[in-house]
């Protein structure tokens, strides 16, 4: 199961760098995912899901996938990650 989340904002390269690490932060803390940098996108792992997230002057897009067991949950996981972007992002 693939979920796509994508969201306009109009901050600063730096500043939607800064929210995609508080993002990956949150998730490492509340389900123990791994996150690292690679070039512009921050890239991220656990056992039932991996992805990344692509922060932009403008945009801040999240390509998750989720293992079986997670895709159970996919639709509030989405819904949880979606509201926190909203939150983060103004």
């Amino acid at each position: 199961m693939l979920i796509f989340i994508e969201r306009n904002h109009e901050l600063s390269h730096s500043q939607a760098r800064n929210v995609a690490e508080q993002v990956a932060n949150e998730l490492e803390q509340e389900f123990g995912l791994r996150w690292h940098w690679d070039d512009e996108h921050l890239h991220f792992q656990h056992h039932s899901a991996r992805g990344w997230l692509l922060p932009t002057s403008g945009k801040l897009s999240m390509n998750i996938r989720l293992g079986f067991a997670a895709s159970l949950f996919a639709y509030s996981i989405e819904q949880h990650i979606s509201l926190r972007l909203d939150e983060l992002l103004g």
